[in-house]
Protein backbone atom coordinates (compact mmCIF):
# COMPACT_ATOMS: atom_id res chain seq x y z
CA UNK A 1 0.00 0.00 0.00
CA UNK A 2 1.15 3.80 -1.07
CA UNK A 3 2.90 4.79 2.94
CA UNK A 4 3.06 8.86 1.36
CA UNK A 5 1.51 11.03 -1.21
CA UNK A 6 1.86 14.43 -2.27
CA UNK A 7 -0.65 16.78 -3.08
CA UNK A 8 -1.11 20.37 -4.30
CA UNK A 9 -3.49 23.26 -5.71
CA UNK A 10 -4.17 26.76 -6.63
CA UNK A 11 -6.90 28.79 -4.84
CA UNK A 12 -9.50 27.17 -7.20
CA UNK A 13 -8.75 23.96 -5.98
CA UNK A 14 -7.86 24.36 -2.19
CA UNK A 15 -10.97 23.26 -0.33
CA UNK A 16 -10.97 20.01 -2.96
CA UNK A 17 -7.68 19.48 -2.28
CA UNK A 18 -8.13 19.65 1.54
CA UNK A 19 -10.98 16.94 1.47
CA UNK A 20 -8.73 14.64 -0.65
CA UNK A 21 -6.31 15.10 1.92
CA UNK A 22 -8.01 14.55 4.88
CA UNK A 23 -9.48 10.73 2.95
CA UNK A 24 -5.84 10.16 2.62
CA UNK A 25 -4.90 10.37 5.89
CA UNK A 26 -7.89 8.20 7.31
CA UNK A 27 -6.63 5.63 5.59
CA UNK A 28 -3.22 6.03 7.02
CA UNK A 29 -1.14 7.80 3.93
CA UNK A 30 1.66 10.19 5.04
CA UNK A 31 0.21 13.61 2.76
CA UNK A 32 2.89 16.45 2.26
CA UNK A 33 0.81 19.25 1.30
CA UNK A 34 2.63 21.59 -0.99
CA UNK A 35 -0.10 24.61 -0.96
CA UNK A 36 -2.19 26.41 -1.32
CA UNK A 37 -3.07 26.46 2.44
CA UNK A 38 -5.41 29.98 2.18
CA UNK A 39 -7.66 31.52 -0.07
CA UNK A 40 -5.11 34.00 -1.43
CA UNK A 41 -4.59 33.95 -5.47
CA UNK A 42 -1.93 31.64 -7.01
CA UNK A 43 -0.90 30.75 -10.25
CA UNK A 44 -1.49 26.94 -11.13
CA UNK A 45 2.20 26.72 -12.47
CA UNK A 46 4.15 27.33 -9.22
CA UNK A 47 2.49 24.63 -7.50
CA UNK A 48 2.37 22.46 -10.18
CA UNK A 49 6.09 22.73 -10.72
CA UNK A 50 6.76 22.41 -7.38
CA UNK A 51 5.07 18.98 -6.94
CA UNK A 52 5.59 17.38 -10.35
CA UNK A 53 9.88 17.92 -9.50
CA UNK A 54 9.25 15.66 -6.09
CA UNK A 55 8.03 13.14 -8.62
CA UNK A 56 10.60 13.80 -10.79
CA UNK A 57 13.47 13.46 -8.40
CA UNK A 58 11.28 10.22 -6.69
CA UNK A 59 11.04 12.01 -3.34
CA UNK A 60 7.06 10.42 -4.29
CA UNK A 61 5.97 7.98 -5.99
CA UNK A 62 2.74 9.50 -6.81
CA UNK A 63 1.43 13.20 -6.52
CA UNK A 64 -2.55 14.97 -6.97
CA UNK A 65 -2.59 18.60 -8.31
CA UNK A 66 -5.95 20.29 -8.40
CA UNK A 67 -7.38 23.41 -9.99
CA UNK A 68 -10.32 24.64 -11.75
CA UNK A 69 -10.30 22.55 -14.47
CA UNK A 70 -7.42 20.07 -13.87
CA UNK A 71 -6.40 20.81 -17.20
CA UNK A 72 -3.52 23.33 -16.74
CA UNK A 73 -1.57 21.46 -13.80
CA UNK A 74 -1.92 17.83 -16.07
CA UNK A 75 0.21 20.58 -19.06
CA UNK A 76 2.88 21.71 -15.95
CA UNK A 77 3.32 18.44 -14.73
CA UNK A 78 3.92 16.63 -18.43
CA UNK A 79 6.45 19.07 -18.84
CA UNK A 80 8.62 17.73 -16.16
CA UNK A 81 10.88 14.87 -17.76
CA UNK A 82 9.65 11.42 -16.98
CA UNK A 83 6.44 12.73 -15.25
CA UNK A 84 3.28 10.98 -16.43
CA UNK A 85 0.37 13.24 -15.49
CA UNK A 86 -3.63 12.36 -16.50
CA UNK A 87 -6.56 14.87 -15.78
CA UNK A 88 -8.74 12.60 -14.24
CA UNK A 89 -13.03 13.36 -14.74
CA UNK A 90 -14.58 9.62 -14.27
CA UNK A 91 -13.87 5.99 -13.23
CA UNK A 92 -12.66 4.76 -16.04
CA UNK A 93 -10.06 7.56 -17.14
CA UNK A 94 -8.73 7.19 -13.37
CA UNK A 95 -8.02 3.57 -13.37
CA UNK A 96 -6.59 3.04 -16.94
CA UNK A 97 -4.49 6.45 -16.10
CA UNK A 98 -2.21 4.41 -14.27
CA UNK A 99 -2.61 0.57 -15.62
CA UNK A 100 -2.15 1.85 -19.22
CA UNK A 101 -0.46 5.20 -18.56
CA UNK A 102 1.70 4.91 -15.61
CA UNK A 103 0.89 7.88 -14.62
CA UNK A 104 2.28 9.06 -11.57
CA UNK A 105 -0.18 11.98 -11.27
CA UNK A 106 -3.75 13.04 -11.43
CA UNK A 107 -5.17 15.86 -11.78
CA UNK A 108 -8.57 17.32 -11.01
CA UNK A 109 -11.27 20.10 -11.60
CA UNK A 110 -12.41 21.63 -8.67
CA UNK A 111 -15.15 23.33 -11.00
CA UNK A 112 -16.13 19.97 -12.75
CA UNK A 113 -16.11 17.41 -10.53
CA UNK A 114 -17.42 17.29 -7.01
CA UNK A 115 -16.04 16.37 -3.70
CA UNK A 116 -17.11 12.66 -3.62
CA UNK A 117 -16.25 11.30 -7.31
CA UNK A 118 -12.89 13.12 -6.81
CA UNK A 119 -12.48 10.74 -3.62
CA UNK A 120 -13.66 7.41 -5.15
CA UNK A 121 -11.55 8.42 -8.50
CA UNK A 122 -8.35 9.20 -6.01
CA UNK A 123 -9.31 5.29 -4.18
CA UNK A 124 -9.60 4.06 -8.06
CA UNK A 125 -6.33 5.18 -8.83
CA UNK A 126 -4.18 4.57 -5.50
CA UNK A 127 -5.43 0.40 -5.90
CA UNK A 128 -4.63 0.08 -9.65
CA UNK A 129 -1.27 -0.73 -10.66
CA UNK A 130 1.13 -0.60 -13.94
CA UNK A 131 0.20 -3.51 -16.58
CA UNK A 132 3.61 -3.38 -17.67
CA UNK A 133 2.90 -6.61 -19.72
CA UNK A 134 0.36 -4.73 -22.26
CA UNK A 135 1.73 -1.05 -21.99
CA UNK A 136 5.18 -1.11 -21.20
CA UNK A 137 5.99 -0.11 -24.98
CA UNK A 138 3.64 2.22 -25.37
CA UNK A 139 4.70 4.33 -22.21
CA UNK A 140 8.67 3.72 -23.11
CA UNK A 141 8.16 5.17 -26.33
CA UNK A 142 6.57 8.67 -24.16
CA UNK A 143 9.78 8.53 -22.06
CA UNK A 144 12.27 8.43 -25.05
CA UNK A 145 10.09 11.73 -26.41
CA UNK A 146 11.84 13.27 -23.25
CA UNK A 147 14.93 12.59 -23.73
CA UNK A 148 17.37 15.45 -24.82
CA UNK A 149 17.51 15.12 -28.55
CA UNK A 150 21.24 15.33 -28.64
CA UNK A 151 21.34 12.27 -26.35
CA UNK A 152 19.42 10.70 -28.53
CA UNK A 153 21.38 11.44 -31.69
CA UNK A 154 24.70 10.49 -29.67
CA UNK A 155 22.78 6.85 -28.74
CA UNK A 156 21.42 6.09 -32.36
CA UNK A 157 24.97 6.94 -34.00
CA UNK A 158 26.78 5.38 -31.22
CA UNK A 159 25.04 1.55 -31.48
CA UNK A 160 25.13 2.03 -34.78
CA UNK A 161 28.96 1.44 -34.73
CA UNK A 162 28.45 -2.03 -32.40
CA UNK A 163 29.77 -5.02 -34.35
CA UNK A 164 26.81 -6.54 -35.71
CA UNK A 165 24.53 -3.96 -35.29
CA UNK A 166 23.47 -1.75 -38.79
CA UNK A 167 20.22 1.25 -38.63
CA UNK A 168 18.18 0.27 -41.42
CA UNK A 169 15.37 3.48 -41.94
CA UNK A 170 11.84 2.23 -42.89
CA UNK A 171 10.31 6.11 -43.08
CA UNK A 172 10.33 9.61 -42.04
CA UNK A 173 11.91 9.92 -38.40
CA UNK A 174 11.69 5.98 -38.25
CA UNK A 175 14.26 3.20 -37.75
CA UNK A 176 14.75 -0.54 -37.14
CA UNK A 177 18.26 -2.35 -35.76
CA UNK A 178 18.96 -4.48 -38.10
CA UNK A 179 20.84 -7.02 -35.63
CA UNK A 180 23.03 -9.96 -36.41
CA UNK A 181 24.25 -12.59 -33.86
CA UNK A 182 21.58 -11.06 -31.57
CA UNK A 183 17.78 -11.02 -31.03
CA UNK A 184 16.05 -9.11 -33.03
CA UNK A 185 14.16 -7.28 -30.20
CA UNK A 186 17.25 -6.60 -28.30
CA UNK A 187 17.36 -3.10 -29.81
CA UNK A 188 13.91 -0.91 -30.57
CA UNK A 189 15.17 2.38 -31.86
CA UNK A 190 13.00 5.10 -32.23
CA UNK A 191 13.18 8.48 -34.14
CA UNK A 192 16.73 8.96 -34.48
CA UNK A 193 17.45 7.36 -30.97
CA UNK A 194 17.57 3.75 -29.11
CA UNK A 195 16.17 2.43 -26.36
CA UNK A 196 17.43 -0.73 -25.01
CA UNK A 197 15.02 -3.52 -23.94
CA UNK A 198 17.77 -5.65 -22.64
CA UNK A 199 19.95 -3.39 -20.05
CA UNK A 200 22.30 -5.61 -19.64
CA UNK A 201 23.27 -6.15 -22.97
CA UNK A 202 23.09 -1.73 -22.91
CA UNK A 203 25.45 -2.16 -19.86
CA UNK A 204 27.97 -4.72 -21.36
CA UNK A 205 28.45 -2.55 -24.43
CA UNK A 206 28.98 0.88 -22.43
CA UNK A 207 24.97 2.50 -23.33
CA UNK A 208 22.18 2.67 -21.36
CA UNK A 209 18.78 4.96 -21.17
Amino acid sequence: MLKKIVIGADHLGKNLKDKIKEHLQSKGIEVLDVGVNDDSQVDYPDVGKTLAKKVQDSEFERGILVCGTGAGMAIVANKFSGVRAVCVNDAYTAERSIASNNAQIITFGALITGTPNAIMYTDIWLKNNFQSERSGKKVDKINFNNINPILKQYISKSISKLPGVSIVSTGPGISKPSIRGLSYDRVVVYNQGVRLENQQWGDEHGIGV
